[in-house]
C-alpha cells in the first residue's frame, strides 16, 4: 500500500531554527514588554487596561510560540527519534561486529585475512550503493516499509551465513544481506528524524 504522505522534505533545518528563533524572540519581547507594564502598573504610571492588553499580549505570544514548538518537539518526533536509535543500533552493531567473526571465519575456512576482510568491503560497498535507493524506495513507500524489509534480509542473511561451508559464500550471504539490511535502514531513519517525514 502506498504511503499518501508527500513524499518531499516539508521542513528543510534551516527555516525550522528560524522559525524557532523568531518564536522564541518573540515570547521574550512579549514577556518583557509585560514585565515592564507591571512595574509601571505597580507605580501606578499606567491604566488597568493597559496591563489587561501587555498580559493578553504575553498570553497571545507564549500561546503562539507553544504551539510552533510543540509541533517540532512532539511526543510522536521523540518516538521517531527513539525507534531511529533502535535501528541504527541494530544495523550498525551488526555490520560493525565482523570484527569479532573475522579470526574465527579465518581459521574456519582456512582462508587469509585479505580474502575474509573482503566480506566487509562488499558490505560497506553495498552499502553505501543502495543508500540512494532505499532512500527513493522510504519515499514512495514510507519508511516503515523498507526498514522492515531490510530488517528482515538482514536477519535471513545472517541465518544463511551460519551455515556457509565455503568462504565465497559468506560473500553472499552476509556482505549483500548485510549491506541491504544497513542501506535500508540508514537513509529512511536520517530522513525520519531531520523532519522529513
Amino acid at each position: 500500500m502506498r504511503d499518501e504522505t508527500p513524499h518531499r522534505c516539508a521542513l528543510h533545518l534551516q527555516p525550522l531554527a528560524t522559525a524557532v528563533a523568531a518564536a522564541r524572540a518573540q515570547l521574550d519581547a512579549a514577556r518583557k514588554e509585560y514585565q515592564r507594564s507591571e512595574r509601571l502598573f505597580r507605580k501606578q504610571y499606567i491604566s488597568q487596561a493597559a496591563m489587561d492588553q501587555a498580559e493578553a499580549q504575553f498570553k497571545a505570544s507564549r500561546a503562539q510560540a507553544r504551539a510552533m514548538l510543540a509541533r517540532f518537539d512532539s511526543p510522536r518526533a521523540w518516538r521517531m527519534v527513539a525507534a531511529a536509535f533502535v535501528a541504527m543500533f541494530a544495523a550498525y552493531g551488526i555490520a560493525y561486529s565482523f570484527g569479532a567473526f573475522f579470526k574465527p571465519m579465518a581459521a574456519e575456512f582456512g582462508a587469509d585475512r585479505s580474502r575474509t576482510s573482503v566480506i566487509f568491503s562488499l558490505t560497506v560497498c553495498v552499502w553505501s550503493m543502495l543508500g540512494s535507493l532505499s532512500g527513493h524506495l522510504s519515499d514512495r513507500f514510507g519508511p516503515r516499509v523498507v526498514v522492515a524489509i531490510g530488517a528482515i534480509v538482514m536477519g535471513a542473511g545472517l541465518v544463511m551465513t551460519a551455515f556457509i561451508d565455503r568462504l565465497w559464500m559468506g560473500y553472499l550471504t552476509y556482505s549483500l544481506a548485510v549491506g541491504i539490511g544497513v542501506a535500508a535502514a540508514y537513509v529512511p531513519t536520517v530522513a525520519v528524524v531531520g523532519g522529513c517525514r
